[in-house]
C-alpha cells in the first residue's frame, strides 16, 4: 500500500558558451528522464535574477532558488532539496534559438530540452483550512504504553459543548506527519476540520520519528503502530470522553481493528483500508503496476509468479541473515530465465536487481506486513464499522478489499456495517479520472467533499445508548 515516488532531482551545474547572450526570463518545461515534468520560472537579467522550480509529481511547488546567476550566455541555479541540507544544481543555455539545461542524478549527466510555456501551473489547494476556526485546537501528546514512545499531535474539539464523539485519526503506510501531507494535500488536517466543524472532536498526530514525535520510524511494524494508537486511546479516556472511535487510511485500516481487539473502540471507519491477506493485496498492486510498463503478456505473468513466490519466502520469524541465501537465489533465478528485453525493463544486472528489492524486503516493517492477515481482527469487531473504497484506487482495490471486508464483517459480532464502494475516488479520495499515483500532486480536491459528508452523518448517527 505504501506509495513509491522518484528520488528528488540532483542537478549538476555545468556551462556551456553560446553564441550570443540568451534569454532566459519566462516559465519553461521539460521532463526529467522522458518521465517527470519540470517547470522552472526565471525572472530579472544578469544583473540581479531569481528562479522558482516547480515538480508537482514530487509536491515541489514553486521553490525558489537559493542562488541565481547568469554568466557567459549560461543561468546557473541552485535550489534547496526539502528535508536535506543540500542543494540542486541546474544550468540553462541556448543553443540554435532553443533552450537547453543539463542536469545528474546518481553520478550520470542528461540533457534536458525546455519549451516556452506562459506560467507556472498552479497547485491550488483549495481545501486547505485557513483561521479563524469555530473549535477548540490544542497541542497535546501521549505515549505508546508498550516503549512509552512520546507522540506529539492535535486535539480539535467542538466548543462550548459538553458531550461530543471523538476519533483517533490514523495514517496509512510510510512516515506521515499528522495531516497526512502528500504533494501539498493536507488529507488529515481536511477531514479534522470537517468533522470538527460537524461536533466531532479529533486526535491526529505526527507518526513516531516524524515531526515532533519521537521514535524511529524505520524499525517499527504495524504491532508497533498499533501500540502507538492505544497511547492515543488511553490519552482520550483520561479526558473522560465517553465514545471514541477509530478512522484509518490504508495501513490505518489494517490497524485500526487491531487496536479494537484489544480496546474498546466504539466505532471504526476504514478508508481504502484491506481486506485481503496483504501478499494478495501487493500481488494484485504489482498487477496493476506492470500493465503499461512495457512487459510482454507471458512476462507480466512471470514476474508475478516470481513476487508471489519471493513473498512465500519472506517470514516474520527468521533472523534476517537466515532469509539471504533463498531470497537471492530465487530473484537470480528468476531474472537469469527472462529475455533481454525484460532484464532490462528489470534492472542492468541480477545483482542490482537483488539489491533493488532486497533493500526494500528485509524491513522489519515489510517482513510484518506481508505476512499480515486482516481477515481474523476483522472478524472480532464488536462495533459499527464503515468501509468506504474508491472505484479508481490502484493501491488498495475497491472490488476485492471491500469484498473481503464484508465477508469478514458477516462472521464479527458487529451488529451494524456497511461497505461502499466510491466511483471515481482514488486512493486519496479525490474525484480522478485514472486513479494512477502521477495524477495525486495535479489535482485540486485533497478530500472529496461528498465523503467527508457521508463520514460525519454516519458517526453522528451511531447509537451509543
Amino acid at each position: 500500500m505504501s506509495t513509491k515516488y522518484f528520488p528528488i532531482i540532483v542537478f549538476l551545474l555545468h556551462s556551456l558558451s553560446a553564441q550570443s547572450q540568451a534569454v532566459f526570463e519566462g516559465v519553461w518545461s521539460t521532463k526529467i528522464n522522458k518521465q517527470i515534468d519540470m517547470m522552472i520560472e526565471v525572472t530579472g537579467d544578469e544583473e540581479v535574477c531569481a528562479a522558482y522550480l516547480s515538480v508537482p509529481l514530487q509536491g515541489i511547488d514553486r521553490n525558489k532558488a537559493n542562488a541565481c546567476k547568469m554568466e557567459n550566455d549560461t543561468c546557473f541555479m541552485s535550489f534547496p532539496i526539502p528535508n536535506t541540507n543540500k542543494s540542486a544544481l541546474l544550468s540553462m543555455y541556448e543553443e540554435e534559438e532553443t533552450m537547453k539545461g543539463v542536469w545528474m542524478q546518481s553520478g550520470r549527466a542528461f540533457s534536458l530540452d525546455f519549451r516556452p510555456i506562459e506560467a507556472m501551473p498552479s497547485m491550488a489547494r483549495p481545501q486547505k483550512p485557513k483561521g479563524p476556526f469555530s473549535y477548540g485546537i490544542q497541542e497535546v501528546s501521549f505515549k505508546n504504553p508498550i516503549d512509552s514512545v512520546e507522540l506529539s499531535g492535535t486535539f480539535t474539539y467542538p466548543k462550548d459543548v459538553d458531550l461530543y464523539p471523538a476519533v483517533i485519526l490514523i495514517s496509512g503506510s510510510g512516515p506521515q506527519n499528522r495531516n497526512s501531507q502528500i504533494f501539498d494535500h493536507d488529507i488529515f488536517w481536511v477531514l479534522a476540520d470537517y468533522l470538527s466543524n460537524q461536533g466531532i472532536a479529533v486526535l491526529r498526530y505526527d507518526d513516531r520519528g516524524v515531526g515532533r514525535s519521537g521514535g524511529n520510524h524505520q524499525s517499527a511494524t504495524s504491532e508497533t503502530f498499533k501500540d502507538d494508537v492505544r497511547g492515543a486511546f488511553e490519552y482520550l479516556t483520561q479526558r473522560d470522553i465517553e465514545h471514541i472511535g477509530l478512522i484509518g487510511h490504508s495501513e490505518g485500516g489494517l490497524i485500526a481493528p487491531m487496536v479494537a481487539a484489544e480496546e474498546s473502540v466504539d466505532f471504526i471507519v476504514s478508508l481504502a483500508g484491506p481486506g485481503i491477506p496483504i501478499s494478495q493485496l501487493m500481488t494484485i498492486q504489482n498487477e496493476l503496476a506492470i500493465r503499461d510498463s512495457g512487459f510482454s503478456e507471458q512476462a507480466a505473468k512471470d514476474y508475478l509468479a516470481f513476487i508471489q513466490k519471493t513473498y512465500q519466502l519472506i517470514d516474520v520469524d527468521s533472523p534476517k541473515e537466515a532469509l539471504y541465501p533463498s531470497v537471492m537465489e530465487h530473484i537470480h533465478t528468476y531474472y537469469d530465465a527472462c529475455d533481454e528485453a525484460t532484464q532490462q525493463l528489470l534492472a542492468p544486472s541480477k545483482e542490482a536487481f537483488y539489491l533493488q528489492l532486497a533493500g526494500a524486503y528485509f524491513q522489519p516493517w515489510f517482513r510484518y506486513f506481508i505476512n499480515h492477515q486482516p481477515g481474523p481482527y476483522l472478524q472480532q469487531i464488536d462495533c459499527p464499522f464503515l468501509a468506504l473504497n474508491g472505484t479508481n484506487d490502484v493501491q488498495v482495490t475497491a472490488k476485492e478489499n471491500l469484498a473481503g471486508i464484508e465477508s469478514h464483517l458477516a462472521e464479527s459480532k458487529s451488529a451494524s456495517y456497511e461497505v461502499i464502494a466510491l466511483e471515481k475516488l482514488n486512493h486519496l479520495f479525490q474525484t480522478s479520472e485514472t486513479g494512477q499515483v502521477s495524477e495525486y500532486s495535479m489535482i485540486e480536491e485533497s478530500f472529496n467533499p461528498e465523503t467527508l459528508k457521508l463520514i460525519a452523518d454516519w458517526i453522528l448517527s451511531i447509537n451509543f445508548d
